[in-house]
């Protein structure tokens, strides 16, 4: 896909490991992934090895299987703390100690999320990557 594979040049040139992406319009753009539901958590995490995946919650799993381009989900249950379990991936993924790009400039990426992510991966630079796909439209 084009639009992945620019999304990948722009993280690789600005030196991002790993990009978050929360706004639905980001989504949407890069995954085709869109709902109603977008007024409650949910993520797009773009790697450089491995196809991109959604943190959602439990109720939108089967629009992710409809809708997205992309069938890998981070799930999370309403009991849960959605950037924990966003955090928890990003570790599993490798994302430790690493650069992660996020949505800074997006309402949906609240200060509660980021530092949550922060504490989580701790030694990990974050950086704002929220103009990264403006740049590749």
């Amino acid at each position: 896909d084009m639009r992945l594979a620019s999304c990948r040049k722009a993280m690789n040139e600005r030196g991002i490991d790993y990009l978050v992406l929360s706004s639905p319009e980001n989504i949407y753009y890069l995954s085709g992934f869109i709902t109603k539901g977008y007024y409650v958590f949910q993520a797009l995490v773009v790697t450089h090895t491995s196809d991109p995946f959604l943190v959602v919650r439990r109720y939108e799993q089967v629009n992710v299987e409809r809708l997205s381009y992309y069938r890998n989900a981070a799930i999370w249950q309403d009991t849960d703390v959605p950037a924990e379990v966003l955090a928890r991936a990003l570790v599993d993924l490798g994302a430790l100690g690493k650069t992660v790009g996020v949505d800074a400039n997006s309402m949906f990426l609240t200060v509660n999320a980021y530092e949550t992510l922060r504490a989580a991966l701790p030694g990990t630079n974050f950086v704002n990557a929220s103009t990264i796909l403006e740049r590749c439209r």
